[in-house]
């Protein structure tokens, strides 16, 4: 095959003309004429598109176009199609028929009611894209203002409200089958349902109709009614109840627009007003399983009697009015507000799906919550564990922390030889096994075992004074250790339980002198510095410098 191979002329301009008449046609479909902005209109969701009847602008209208859903656009650039004209009415409901309720192969549209119908009932056939007339009869002779909602079980619809000539409200539900083509069921019902501009939707996961807001007709004053609650009408028990909300629960309003998801799990309450020439500009989302509500980001333009649609997780509003007597039309070009995103946005997207949470990061992040909140008691628990041992050892600590930073001043040892005496340098040098180790020379000259008078005669030429008692112990590898008390005489070196007064007729003070307890350590076996025994640990509730009555002075505090 030659690669090189060109093509025709003629070829060419035939594709180039199939591609000019694939975007004509394009255009075409995209460019059919966007409805004339109405209010008051019916609607309705049905698959992937909303449809649109009926309104009024200067007078009735019966324009019909439907919304296409299942494409992305722009809010400049709509994807609408037009379609074959109704009935000329507004005030109307509009209710869906699915294929499987004998809605036809692609399912039907029942227009009911309306301000000056021709007809009451009529059906639009979605495949074959004709209106009918039904010719049976209605139960009332005009009806105006109703709400209709379609029960996708059963394909019953359920007519709520409404008013007729002279203003008559009609406390009345009724039921018509679209299999049977009739009215099957007529009853007197409760205040839900003798209102009018209510918002009715059909919850797909409560199975109830669910309706919020409306007003009495004239003569009656047309305030907004409702207080967050909401009116539920269970159609296998044939009762209505009251739902319960939470949360930012909208106020009272009449001429809202509402509308749930497919899956029935959200409802959308957007615009309205409470009656008078307030009109409301914001917008509710409530989450139906929890029953709260939450209030998203307020329009930018505030809108009533509209209508709206909920898809791909998006509302979608399009017409209504403001102004004084919700008169002033808007302009004709669909709102979008995105529920992930918590905002209005230009473009409407269908492949958007509602972003959830995913179950295995929700039990992430109760993990992580749970070692967190584990590794935080463990801590605790070793704190206190830790605190309890510190607390028990404190006894036996004590002592180790009051020498903390004169530990060898309190540690009491005996020298490496037996000679203790006098350094020029820094006076006694030692006092046996009772002085401290950080003024212990070393190198010192042999001396007396305690030191005394220094104008006592001396067993050794180096003490500077005599011992009180014993002498000096020359020629021996013991050193004899006193008793590490202090006494209140004195004599610091004595205990009291080792000293007598002398008698009064004995001249010497010495002679009534008893041999204190002696710890032995031989010379060479004297503990190494730090050592924690022989030692002298300081009561704690001695450590002030007191003087007692007997003159004896503790020695300072560390």
């Amino acid at each position: 095959m030659n690669a090189n191979k060109t093509t025709s002329p003629w070829r060419k301009r035939l594709s180039l003309a199939k591609a000019l008449a694939l975007v004509a046609l394009i255009s075409v479909t995209r460019a059919q004429s966007p409805p004339v902005s109405s209010r008051r209109m019916g609607f309705a969701m049905l698959d992937d598109a909303l449809y649109i009847e009926g309104g009024f602008d200067t007078d009735t209208s019966g324009q019909f176009n439907a919304l296409d859903l299942s494409t992305s656009w722009s809010t400049e650039s709509p994807a609408w199609k037009n379609l074959k004209s109704g009935q000329s009415t507004s005030h109307l409901a509009l209710a869906p028929i699915s294929s499987a309720s004998n809605g036809g192969a692609k399912g039907s549209l029942m227009a009911i009611g309306g301000m000056d119908s021709p007809a009451f009932y009529s059906m639009f056939d979605i495949d074959a894209g004709t209106w009918t007339n039904l010719t049976i009869k209605a139960p009332y002779v005009s009806l105006e203002g109703q709400s209709a909602v379609s029960d996708p079980n059963t394909g019953l619809i359920y007519i709520l409200g409404g008013v007729g000539i002279n203003n008559t409200v009609y406390n009345r539900l009724t039921v018509y089958d679209p299999k049977a083509k009739n009215t099957v069921s007529q009853q007197t019902s409760s205040a839900a349902a003798s209102i009018i501009d209510q918002g009715a939707v059909w919850s797909t996961t409560r199975n109830t109709i669910i309706t919020f807001g409306g007003t009495k007709a004239p003569p009656a004053d047309p305030e907004g009614m409702g207080t967050g609650d909401l009116n539920e009408y269970d159609p296998s028990s044939k009762s209505w109840k009251i739902m319960s909300t939470t949360g930012d629960i909208p106020p009272s309003r009449l001429d809202h627009c509402m509308v749930a998801s497919s899956d029935g799990s959200k409802i959308v309450v957007f615009g309205g007003t409470p009656g008078d020439s307030t009109y409301f500009n914001t917008i509710y989302i409530l989450d139906v399983k929890s029953g709260k509500w939450k209030q998203g980001q307020s329009a930018p333009v505030a809108r009533t009697r509209m209508s709206c649609a909920f898809h791909s997780y998006q509302f979608i509003a399009w017409g209504g009015s403001s102004g004084a007597n919700r008169a002033t039309m808007l302009n004709n070009l669909p709102v979008v507000y995105n529920l992930n995103k918590n905002s209005w946005t230009d473009n409407y997207n269908a492949d958007e799906v509602e972003k959830k949470t995913p179950v295995g990061t929700i039990i992430g992040v109760i993990f992580g919550v749970l070692i967190v909140a584990g590794g935080g008691l463990f801590f605790y628990r070793r704190q206190q564990r830790k605190k309890q041992e510190n607390a028990a050892y404190y006894n036996d600590a004590a002592a180790a922390a009051a020498v903390t930073s004169c530990e060898d001043n309190n540690v009491k040892v005996l020298a490496d030889e037996i000679y203790i005496g006098y350094d020029n340098s820094s006076g006694f040098s030692g006092y046996g096994n009772e002085y401290p180790l950080s003024n212990v020379s070393t190198s010192s000259p042999p001396g007396s075992e305690k030191y005394g008078n220094p104008h006592s005669p001396s067993t050794n030429p180096y003490s500077p004074s005599p011992t009180y008692y014993g002498g000096a112990l020359i020629g021996t590898p013991i050193i004899q250790s006193p008793s590490a008390a202090f006494v209140a005489h004195q004599n610091p070196f004595v205990s009291p339980e080792d000293y007598y007064p002398p008698a009064s007729n004995i001249q010497n003070p010495y002679q009534q002198y008893q041999q204190p307890s002696a710890t032995n350590y031989i010379g060479s076996q004297s503990p190494s510095p730090g050592a924690r025994s022989p030692q002298v640990i300081p009561d704690s509730t001695t450590t002030t410098t007191t003087t007692t009555s007997g003159g004896y002075i503790p020695p300072p505090s560390m």
